[in-house]
């Protein structure tokens, strides 16, 4: 029973995040007097729909999708509120609206998650058996604020790191111990699977002020985006493995 509601939920959710992209379509068009033949959330057959002014609104049967039907869309109309007889900037707008509506979205969960669980703070609480972090004098409590210079604003950002960084070339991690800054050169060791670790556990959940949750909801996204695209080009110029991509729940 947990499992199909589980897959409900999902569904929801996923028809919700399609619902926010077309939407950013739609307003876009309408703000740029582009005519909407239809805007649906869900595919397959209508549940519910109904028509104001030239647009037809529609709830259907699979939550899963949902579009954004303009006027001129897929062919070229003779029409002054047709997509094809608008300029390339307003086009363009109506096309970028969706992403930009994504972002808009996923700043607000980060918000909202955030505030209610707090940030992951890139605090060291442990170490694995023979760390070579430990043993290059990294110690707990410290907070780990870049790795091989780039700078770190939450523990996920070490993971990913850690898992993208395959090597076993040098690590040089910077740590804030009682408001002063050091440095720690080290050469992660290999494990039974063959994967260079730093043998380091970290992340304290830490609440914040309003303003310092806006802030670390921008970070929360910046990290998402930039783990996608570290994972995605390793990926793709041969630089990871599959065989490397895994969860965070190891020692790193």
């Amino acid at each position: 029973m947990s499992t199909f509601i589980n897959v409900i939920i999902g569904l929801i959710m996923f028809g919700f995040i399609i619902f926010f992209h077309e939407l950013g379509h739609f307003l876009l068009a309408k703000k740029n007097g582009i005519g909407v033949i239809e805007f649906a959330v869900g595919m397959g057959p209508a549940l519910y729909s109904f028509k104001k002014k030239e647009t037809k609104y529609s709830l259907r049967i699979i939550p899963m999708g949902g579009y954004c039907m303009m006027l001129g869309e897929d062919e070229e109309v003779a029409d002054e509120h047709s997509f094809s007889e608008k300029s390339v900037w307003q086009r363009l707008s109506v096309v970028l609206a969706g992403p930009v509506f994504n972002f808009i979205l996923a700043f607000i969960l980060s918000i909202v998650l955030i505030g209610i669980c707090g940030y992951d703070r890139p605090v060291v609480n442990g170490f694995s058996d023979n760390s070579p972090a430990k043993e290059a004098g990294v110690l707990e409590g410290d907070v780990i604020t870049s790795y091989n210079g780039h700078k770190v604003y939450n523990f996920r950002e070490i993971l990913v790191y850690t898992q993208l960084n395959q090597t076993g070339d040098e690590i040089t991690l910077s740590v804030d111990r009682d408001g002063k800054s050091y440095d720690f050169t080290f050469t992660p060791a290999k494990n039974e699977n063959g994967v260079y670790l730093m043998g380091v556990a970290g992340g304290v959940r830490e609440r914040k002020d309003a303003w310092n949750v806006i802030k670390y909801s921008f970070l929360e996204m910046r990290y998402q985006v930039k783990t996608v695209y570290l994972s995605l080009s390793y990926l793709i110029t041969g630089k990871l493995g599959f065989k490397n991509m895994s969860g965070p729940v190891s020692y790193q």
